[in-house]
């Protein structure tokens, strides 16, 4: 997935090859992952949520600098843990 800081449109539905390839300077290349990270059926399951962005030029990273600072960072744990908590309650429904 990508962003543009000024219209925070993704794109999507790119291969592998094809998000690697893409630098366009105007961009972000952002990666979110969820992983189970160990444990067991009677310890219970850790799971771990990682976002990473990676920015195409100069001028992106100072955009999305004010961006993270102005919009993303004092919500951005909030937002994790209601993410986090959802799983959590779906996973043990289903158990």
């Amino acid at each position: 997935m990508f962003h543009n800081m000024l219209d925070q449109q993704p794109l999507l539905g790119l291969t592998p090859d094809a998000f690697a390839a893409f630098s366009d300077g105007r961009y972000q290349k952002l990666v979110m992952s969820l992983q189970i990270a160990g444990g067991d059926k009677m310890n219970g399951y850790r799971l771990v949520m990682e976002n990473r962005t990676h920015a195409l030029s100069d001028d992106s990273r100072r955009k999305f600098a004010v961006y993270w600072w102005l919009m993303i960072k004092w919500g951005s744990a909030v937002m994790s843990r209601i993410l986090l908590d959802a799983v959590k309650r779906r996973a043990e429904s289903a158990a």
